[in-house]
């Protein structure tokens, strides 16, 4: 089993994207043939969601690049060192995810020239860009996608804490780990579920672009987000969503951890049952314990293995 013996090195790029520049951070072993494309979720960007520097096994990013593949994270537009977004007429929320769809699209373009074959993985709100993307799209240049942590048609009560108001909102570290640790499983050291946290937070802040006050240190930061993803998860709850799984074509694992209050059972499997593709080509899990941010908790390395595993199969 490959080993990480300190921390994994990083190359961030510019590449050009529909609307301005957009921010790639690339994991790379020496000589890869496949590529993994990372996607975010509503408020962490790539970098900081894929690609901290976490107790024990590392992020995912760095980790796909010990297993012998090169891994790609993407910054959305208004997300990490991507280029600045500004409301639309009445302020309407920025970033929504047909524009993010386009920036994963000239992502896409950009990595496979740099790999054999491509596979996609979208967290949480990054599952309605990677959806948009593959049902809007001709036979796209992807071998598998994995959607994990879905949001889709979100249960009531989860449709009732995502309301918001204006075109951003602001993220500061007490009250992203006091939302992350209150979906920790009830009988979890909460201490060690979130080990992760204080790294995973001073790289998310050390690479946002839009910290808005005059912070001397990480613990003490605002971060500013667009709503349009908000804006866009609420309206698929009322029945307009931004694409249809029936028009996924494309190999796909669904996933979801047991503890993950946001991307409910019913929500996850309702994606997984309208899927297309070719029989026998999808496949959906659960990691035991994971919540929204299994990706970053203790039983990340079972996550990993599973969408690895699900990558090879195709």
């Amino acid at each position: 089993m490959p080993t990480e013996t300190g921390p994994v090195p990083a190359t961030a790029h510019d590449i050009a994207g529909p609307a301005g520049t957009l921010r790639v951070t690339e994991w790379r072993p020496e000589k890869p043939t496949d590529g993994v494309l990372f996607v975010h979720g509503a408020t962490y960007p790539g970098r900081a969601i894929f690609g901290s520097g976490l107790d024990g096994p590392s992020g995912w990013g760095p980790w796909t690049m010990t297993r012998g593949d090169a891994a790609f994270a993407l910054d959305v537009r208004g997300y990490g060192s991507s280029h600045a977004v500004d409301p639309g007429p009445d302020d309407e929320p920025p970033a929504r995810t047909a524009a993010a769809a386009g920036d994963l699209a000239a992502a896409v373009e950009w990595a496979t020239d740099r790999v054999d074959r491509l596979h996609l993985v979208g967290t949480s709100w990054g599952t309605l860009v990677c959806g948009r993307y593959l049902a809007t799209r001709t036979d796209p240049p992807v071998v598998s996608v994995a959607l994990h942590a879905p949001v889709y048609d979100l249960s009531p009560a989860v449709r009732d804490r995502l309301a918001f108001d204006g075109p951003f909102r602001t993220v500061q570290r007490d009250g992203a780990r006091a939302r992350w640790a209150a979906q920790a499983p009830a009988d979890a050291d909460t201490d060690r579920w979130l080990a992760g946290f204080d790294a995973f937070w001073s790289t998310y802040v050390a690479n946002a672009g839009s910290v808005v006050d005059d912070a001397t240190d990480s613990t003490t930061a605002t971060v500013r987000v667009p709503n349009g993803c908000l804006a866009d998860i609420l309206a698929a709850a009322d029945g307009d969503t931004p694409y249809d799984p029936a028009a996924v074509e494309t190999p796909a694992l669904v996933v979801r951890g047991t503890a993950d209050h946001t991307s409910v059972r019913p929500d996850a499997l309702g994606v997984y049952d309208r899927l297309g593709g070719a029989p026998g080509s999808n496949a959906y899990a659960e990691i035991d314990g994971g919540t929204h941010f299994v990706h970053l908790e203790p039983p990340r390395e079972r996550l990993f293995d599973l969408v690895r595993s699900f990558q090879r199969s195709h």
